[in-house]
C-alpha cells in the first residue's frame, strides 16, 4: 500500500479534497489511489489546459480525458523518492561488483547522469568502458569502446560494416560517430522501478566486451586492408564462436 502524502502537502490553499476509487485515464485504463483514499487532483489553465500551477478537483472518475491529464497525488509525490532509491541501489550494486571484482574505476556526474569510468584489456584487444545511470529516463547504459578511431576516408565502408554486424545482433548494437570516427557498443536497459541483479548488470557487461572482440578483427581489415564490408561479417559469422560462456567471468582490467 502507497502510504499518504504529508497532510502540508494535500491541505494546500485552494486545494479541495474528493474521495474517488478509481481514476478512469482517457485509455480507458484505471489507476488506483489506495494510499490516500482516492485524491487526486489536475493541474489546468483556467481554460482546462495543464500547467500554470492551479489545482482543482476531479469530480468524477467518468471526467472526460480532455479536460486534461489525471494522475494520482500519492503516486506522483512519491515517485521521485522510489526513482531516486532504485538509481543509488544500481549504482551501489555496479560499484560493489567492479570492487570485488578487482576492477580500477573512477565516478564522475553530469546533471542526473551518474558515470563510471573503467577499461579491460582483452587477447583481441583494449576497450574503455563507460557505465551511464541515467536517472532523468531510468536507464541504465554501458557503451564499450574501441580505441581505434575510424579515419575519415573510411567511415563509410565501416558504417556498413556495423550496420551488417547489428542486423543480426539480439542484444544491444555498435555505433559510430560520424564527426570523428568513434566506435562503441552499447548495451541499455529500462530499471524503473527494477531493482538490477549483479547477474544481470554482469552479463550486460560481458555481451559488449564479447561483441566488440567478435567483430574488432573485421573492423580492422575494413579500415586498415580495405577488405570489403560484406566479405568481412561473412568470415566473421562464419567462423566457429571463440568467445567464452556468457555466465563466465569478463577478463580482469589491466589499465583504468
Amino acid at each position: 500500500m502507497v502510504p499518504a502524502p504529508p497532510s502540508s502537502t494535500t491541505n494546500r490553499p485552494g486545494l479541495r479534497r474528493a474521495r474517488i476509487p478509481k481514476l478512469q485515464l482517457g485509455n480507458g485504463m484505471g489507476l488506483d489511489c489506495p494510499g490516500n483514499g482516492g485524491i487526486v487532483t489536475e493541474e489546468t489553465h483556467g481554460d482546462g489546459r495543464r500547467g500554470d500551477g492551479q489545482t482543482r478537483e476531479i469530480q468524477s472518475r467518468h471526467q472526460p480525458a480532455k479536460q486534461g491529464r489525471k494522475f494520482c497525488l500519492s503516486h506522483t509525490l512519491l515517485r521521485g523518492k522510489s526513482r531516486e532509491n532504485t538509481m543509488k541501489k544500481t549504482l551501489d550494486l555496479i560499484e560493489k561488483y567492479l570492487s570485488q571484482e578487482g576492477w580500477n574505476f573512477e565516478r564522475d556526474q553530469s546533471g542526473f547522469i551518474d558515470i563510471i569510468l573503467t577499461g579491460v584489456k582483452t587477447r583481441v584487444s583494449q576497450h574503455r568502458i563507460v557505465i551511464e545511470i541515467d536517472e532523468a529516463r531510468h536507464i541504465l547504459v554501458i557503451y564499450t569502446f574501441s580505441e581505434s578511431p575510424v579515419p575519415e576516408e573510411r567511415r563509410l565502408a565501416v558504417a556498413e560494416y556495423l550496420t551488417r554486424a547489428n542486423y543480426g545482433l539480439a542484444l544491444g548494437n555498435f555505433e559510430m560517430d560520424f564527426r570523428d570516427g568513434e566506435i562503441r557498443y552499447k548495451v541499455s536497459m529500462d530499471i524503473e522501478g527494477f531493482s538490477i541483479k549483479t547477474s544481470i548488470f554482469h552479463k550486460l557487461l560481458l555481451v559488449g566486451i564479447s561483441t566488440m572482440d567478435r567483430y574488432f578483427p573485421g573492423l580492422m581489415a575494413v579500415v586498415f586492408a580495405k577488405v570489403d564490408p560484406d566479405t568481412a561479417i561473412e568470415e566473421i559469422d562464419g567462423q566457429t564462436k571463440e568467445e567464452s560462456d556468457p555466465g563466465s567471468r569478463p577478463p580482469p582490467p589491466r589499465y583504468h
